[in-house]
């Protein structure tokens, strides 16, 4: 049971008329809802069709004064009635302020609040009638309309009894100053005697839909958000219409209107901090994970927030998407040793999906049980509802932590339920070790020979397969589909001719010549940038231009150091690393000025053969 209560300091601001469109919005989403109206000297909850009483019900002042009668708690039951909600699939109770005859003015004046609670254990008496609303109506969400001001009442309603409190507000100095002692008293309860956190939300209500050309809203808005201590509102609630007079609930009646989406946004926010919900913690922790910032300027301090998180667990111990969604956030935190246990639980419970595989294989792997993490990480690749990043990140610690499980890639059922864009940039990314070409050939082969995959992802995929191909040292292949190439620019001559150098072994000068005819003809439209001038050099000193090919190699130097981490090599055909870039462009120094050694993607050994990588 969680309890909010809708309070403003001064009426007339919509604050009841807000909490009835959220109470019935929470119906319709199929919660069990309680309206408790205590503006005793203004009711007004019962005054809407929705909770137009069956019969004459007695409500709070009654239940009160019979306590003061008798000293004992009466049975609410006697003070509640149920309202039937057409095609709502939750239900609506309401407890009123009671019953409006001649005797209800005199007995609310007979009510001495501080008496009650000095001399006849008020506290304890409302604490009771909370254990009843839970055992007679158990509502998920009880709705509590405030009276206004300053008042006994005030501070039962929004400090003793709530869980939350709604502060409603039209953005005046008058409210500024009353709302002020308010809010202020209600944050003092976290640190007062009984340690309690009440969530604040601010709504801005009843304002004019006109131009504020000279930032007089907006200037008012920043003096409420500065003196009250809140970073963002949660809601404005403005409205034009002669629909007001009528009472009309915008949520059930008018749901398409601004006021209905703001009234539901409301009842979202709601929801989101009731971790006793399970919609409500699913969605507080997915926000989280996903938007933690616009969490945190919703003004909830870090032990708020793990105080949430620790509760959406203890509401939900053996809900397996509760204990994904908390071990996701202590992954994403590097609290590898808490996450584990939860992500174990929430499998043994049933729960198989690549979010789940992936948490637990990243959990592992970072605490030193790269087997187990291998497991897991393989997993991914064949989840059936694994999208692009899950598997980007799969195979990125596989890489690590068991890269021979990477040659199954190209056949996992995850890849191939990708889009063809998001299979080809898989297999671009799978150049760093055999089993990832591997992995990437087997991709790009599926790509090439699927009849739907469009024209400039099929030619892609084929340049790609080409260098994938060279890069296995599977060079006779490599040249026949080099040659079958629509496209014969500049790239595919430089890997037609190293493909005929590694098949023959002998370097084939007059296709290096015709790179360089290429590269002079295309002229500053020509490529650029560190793997380019790596190729350009190789090609100058198979042409015999050795000073122009230490020209390139000086180039690459100058590029690769503001490069990103990784660039790809022809030495190897390989992306790598820039050290070992370097490495391979002191290499190639030597080839150019000694003739040795041979590019590493040439020299036996360097992978395995064909037959015995089949």
């Amino acid at each position: 049971m969680y309890v909010v209560t809708f309070y403003s300091f001064k009426g007339g601001v919509g604050r009841t008329q807000a909490l009835v469109n959220v109470g019935v919005e929470l119906v319709k989403r199929g919660r069990r809802v309680l309206l408790v109206d205590f503006d005793l000297e203004a009711p007004g909850i019962d005054t809407y069709q929705i909770a137009h009483s069956p019969a004459p019900t007695p409500g709070i002042v009654e239940y009160i004064s019979a306590y003061i009668r008798s000293g004992i708690a009466p049975d609410a039951r006697d003070y509640m009635y149920e309202s039937r909600l057409a095609e709502a699939t939750g239900s609506l109770w309401v407890m009123p302020s009671g019953l409006q005859d001649d005797s209800y003015g005199s007995q609310l004046t007979g009510i001495d609040w501080v008496n009650l609670y000095e001399k006849h254990d008020g506290y304890l008496l409302m604490e009771d009638l909370k254990l009843q609303w839970d055992r007679l109506a158990a509502p998920d969400y009880v709705l509590i309309d405030s009276r206004t001001g300053h008042t006994d009442v005030g501070g039962i309603c929004t400090r003793q009894l709530p869980d939350a409190v709604v502060v409603v507000f039209f953005p005046n100095h008058q409210n500024l100053v009353g709302l002020s002692k308010v809010v202020s008293d209600i944050r003092a309860e976290a640190t007062g005697p009984r340690q309690k956190s009440i969530g604040l939300h601010f709504v801005m209500s009843n304002v004019p839909v006109l131009d504020d050309e000279e930032k007089i809203l907006a200037n008012h808005e920043r003096l409420f958000r500065e003196t009250l201590g809140y970073k963002q509102l949660t809601a404005v609630h403005r409205y034009e219409s002669l629909s007001l007079l009528d009472q009309v609930v915008f949520t059930s009646e008018r749901p398409n209107t601004r006021l209905a989406r703001e009234y539901r946004k409301l009842a979202d926010i709601i929801i989101e901090s009731n971790v006793q919900d399970r919609e409500g913690a699913l969605a507080f922790l997915s926000r989280l994970e996903a938007h933690h910032h616009e969490i945190q300027k919703q003004g909830l301090t870090p032990e708020v927030i793990e105080g949430r998180i620790a509760g959406a667990q203890a509401a939900h111990p053996n809900d397996p998407d509760i204990l994904l969604a908390v071990a996701t956030l202590r992954v994403r935190h590097a609290r590898w040793k808490e996450a584990i246990p939860l992500l174990n639980r929430a499998a043994a419970g049933g729960l198989e999906s690549a979010d789940l595989w992936l948490a637990r294989g990243e959990a592992k792997f970072f605490a030193d049980d790269q087997h187990s993490a291998a497991e897991d990480l393989a997993r991914v690749l064949n989840s059936p509802d694994a999208e692009h990043f899950h598997l980007v990140r799969a195979f990125g610690l596989l890489r690590q932590a068991n890269p021979n499980i990477l040659r199954e890639l190209g056949r996992s059922r995850g890849i191939s339920a990708l889009n063809f864009e998001s299979q080809l940039w898989i297999a671009i990314q799978l150049d760093q070790g055999e089993e990832e070409l591997l992995a990437a050939e087997g991709i790009l082969r599926n790509l090439s020979t699927s009849p739907q995959v469009d024209q400039e992802v099929l030619q892609e995929a084929e340049e790609t397969l080409c260098l994938r191909l060279i890069g296995l040292r599977r060079f006779d292949e490599a040249i026949e589909k080099l040659k079958s190439l629509s496209d014969q620019g500049i790239k595919t001559a430089f890997n037609l001719a190293m493909a005929v150098w590694g098949k023959t072994l002998v370097a084939p000068v007059d296709l290096f010549a015709a790179v360089l005819d290429l590269d002079r003809q295309a002229g500053e439209s020509s490529l650029t940038g560190p793997n380019y001038d790596q190729c350009l050099a190789l090609a100058c000193a198979i042409a015999g231009s050795k000073d122009d090919a230490m020209t390139r190699v000086a180039s690459a130097r100058t590029g690769v150091v503001a490069h990103a981490a990784f660039v790809y090599s022809c030495w190897r055909y390989q992306t790598t690393g820039i050290q070992e870039f370097m490495a391979d462009l002191d290499e190639l120094s030597r080839f150019i000025t000694e003739g040795d050694p041979l590019p590493l993607v040439l020299r036996e050994g360097n992978v395995r053969s064909q037959s015995e990588s089949n």
